[in-house]
């Protein structure tokens, strides 16, 4: 087992639980949230090596979730995923310093990608090598 700890915060029951299922399988302990209210009020910023966050969420937006995080300064390495393509949401986590912005659905592929450039792994390292 991996000391990464995956932490996924989307309001998409179906979605949120097909990517932990997946990272799962990959090896990565993961936890999840349907909201960043939630999210916060976990306290599980304090283990989180890799934040997978949906932009619109109910509640508390992803953005304002990862404006939040910055504001306290506690920076995880953040890949957003959307259901929707909105150019101006997109430049702005990355701007904030996202690691990347997905369109769902998101395959394995990519999503492995992007959590391997944020835990700063090769592809021979770590889970689902």
């Amino acid at each position: 087992m991996t000391d990464f700890v995956i932490s996924v915060v989307d309001d998409d029951e179906f979605g949120r639980k097909a990517i932990c299922r997946l990272l799962v399988a990959l090896g990565f302990h993961v936890e999840s949230w349907a909201t960043a209210e939630d999210y916060l009020k976990s306290h599980s910023m304090w283990r989180t090596s890799c934040l997978v966050l949906d932009v619109q969420l109910r509640g508390m937006s992803g953005l304002e979730l990862q404006r939040q995080l910055l504001e306290k300064r506690h920076r995880i390495p953040i890949i957003f995923v959307s259901a929707s393509e909105d150019r101006w949401m997109r430049k702005a986590a990355l701007a904030a310093g996202a690691v990347d912005y997905l369109q769902k659905p998101v395959s394995e592929e990519t999503l492995l990608k992007g959590i391997r450039s944020a835990l700063n792994l090769s592809e021979s390292e770590g889970p689902g090598s």
